[in-house]
């Protein structure tokens, strides 16, 4: 009932969705793994298609499983500032599963380093739900008679874990995963990708370890378009339905206000006097147009709009898709390292203990591989557009047939392909 505006409503949507394009496409191994150690040439083509195998399993995986309706939820969170997913491995037969985890239900810290090491989320079950999940519940027999006196009613847990710094040459955690007067289980996650809780922040400070999102920083606005867009339909409110003054003749009776097509009996010399607003609508309108504007910049939603005749050209596509990657700079950095990063690896250590990710061998030794960042397709896309504009450039000032002598075309069509993330082969 309070909310009159819904321009932060739907600018949160198409950023969630704008995210989940940009940072985990469906269709687009959003990853790159590379030798952990220098590879000469030689070893490089060795390993290539063994690191090729590695990816393809790994990203197979994630478009097999749910990866992707729970990120398009988690997303809408991160206009907030923060997102949470759990991936796990339920059952071998079945896809792993992932769950968009709501920001009210978890629980973070900072760490020495400022990185997020403790973590928590609270879960409602059926309490029969309990030892399935977790086996070891059955060896607390006070926690069994609790879950058997529950009946079918739900059962309030949380699962806490906390990096454990003992040996800083390992990444391991502890966790304990408790209800309100019982310990469940407790244990260890050991290895990169052990931990099944992944955080991504949109962009942080020195004050809190909750991040700071799009939607975050538009509050002001996001309140101001709402308090505005409430004023203007009260104003409508009174324009269509304005209040009426009247002489009280003792005849006229107007208790339920004026209805079209009823005839109202007066006594002559009586007034009916209708009391016009002086609101001025044109300046509200105006006002509520700015802030839509700055409300859907903040959630990089300002795409290139038609203001004349003439509609946006292709350069100026590129142009303000370079300038929004260039804003989404900083932010873009965070989420590599905290979103991305960290997916992959949980997927790829999941799938290593079902043996069913192949090991990347050179001379039988294994080679470790670490992800590389996303972010060079961004500047890949800068590229591209200088190339454009310099090709533009050369016919322009040399004309179309001397500037084809002086560029090889097929070498700059494929290096156009190749900074535009196209697979393209020029012919002959």
């Amino acid at each position: 009932d309070d909310i009159f505006d819904n321009t932060a409503i739907d600018a949160n949507a198409d950023f969630a969705s704008d995210m989940l394009a940009t940072f985990t496409p469906f269709y687009t191994d959003w990853i790159d793994p590379v030798p952990s150690i220098e590879l000469n040439d030689a070893d490089k083509e060795v390993v290539k298609p063994q690191i090729q195998s590695y990816n393809k399993g790994i990203f197979g995986e994630i478009r097999r499983s749910n990866f992707h309706s729970e990120a398009l939820e988690c997303y809408e969170d991160l206009s907030g500032g923060t997102m949470a997913m759990l991936i796990q491995d339920v059952d071998i037969a079945q896809p792993i599963y992932c769950e968009s985890i709501p920001v009210t239900n978890i629980i973070i810290a900072r760490g020495p380093f400022k990185n997020i090491d403790t973590l928590a989320y609270d879960t409602k079950l059926f309490a029969d739900r309990i030892p399935v999940l977790w086996p070891s519940a059955e060896n607390n027999k006070e926690l069994m008679k609790e879950i058997s006196d529950a009946g079918g009613k739900e059962i309030s847990v949380r699962h806490t874990i906390w990096r454990d710094y003992s040996n800083k040459a390992t990444e391991a955690y502890k966790y304990v995963v408790y209800t309100k007067n019982h310990m469940i289980e407790e244990g260890t996650y050991e290895g990169e990708g052990s931990c099944p809780l992944i955080i991504g922040r949109w962009k942080t400070d020195n004050t809190t370890a909750w991040g700071i999102g799009a939607g975050y920083l538009q509050l002001p606005n996001i309140k101001t378009a709402n308090l505005l867009k409430e004023l203007i339909l009260k104003n409508l409110d009174y324009a269509v339905d304005p209040a009426t003054a009247y002489d009280d003749d003792g005849t006229i009776n107007m208790e339920h206000g004026l209805l079209p097509g009823t005839h109202i009996p007066k006594q002559i010399g009586s007034e009916i006097q209708v009391l016009q607003s002086g609101s001025n609508f044109d300046a509200g309108y105006f006002e509520q147009q700015e802030l839509g504007m700055q409300i859907k910049r903040g959630y990089y939603q300002d795409k290139p709009t038609q203001l004349g005749k003439t509609p946006p050209s292709a350069t100026q596509f590129l142009e303000e898709a370079a300038a929004n990657a260039r804003r989404m700079g900083a932010p873009a950095g965070r989420l590599v390292v905290e979103w991305q990063y960290p997916i992959y690896k949980r997927f790829a250590y999941l799938l290593s203990k079902r043996g069913k990710l192949p090991d990347v061998k050179l001379n039988g030794e294994v080679v470790s591989l670490n992800p590389t960042s996303p972010l060079i397709r961004a500047q890949r896309q800068e590229r591209a557009l200088q190339l454009q504009r310099f090709l533009g450039v050369l016919q322009e000032a040399l004309g179309p047939e001397l500037a084809s002598l002086v560029v090889e075309q097929a070498e700059a069509a494929y290096s156009l392909a190749d900074d535009m993330g196209i697979t393209f082969s020029p012919s002959g």
